[in-house]
């Protein structure tokens, strides 16, 4: 068996993991933050009535998340970069 049969196993995993490492981060930098808020706003108005220009974003402080949407008083989504909800609370806020 020839030396270079041994490679072409390895060679083509490695296409492979490169292709699929490209297309992640291709996904990675295309999502905006705007496209984020305004899936969540939709969401929002779909289920409240409430309007789009309730919803604003702001950075997280945690390490996996990316964003987390406010929208009204009420609603609070947690966005990874993929773009992936990671947590949601919608629990009403007390009244003072």
């Amino acid at each position: 068996m020839p030396k270079w049969l041994w490679f072409l196993p390895v060679s083509c995993l490695t296409l492979t993991f490169g292709y699929f490492g490209l297309k992640q981060g291709q996904q990675m930098t295309s999502l905006s933050e705007t496209e984020v808020i305004n899936a969540v706003a939709g969401a929002y108005v779909e289920k409240t009535g409430g309007a789009m220009t309730d919803c604003f974003a702001y950075p997280s402080e945690k390490d996996r998340e990316w964003l987390v949407v406010s929208c009204g008083t009420n609603w609070l989504t947690g966005i990874d970069r993929f773009g992936r909800t990671l947590w949601i609370d919608h629990t009403p806020m007390p009244d003072a």
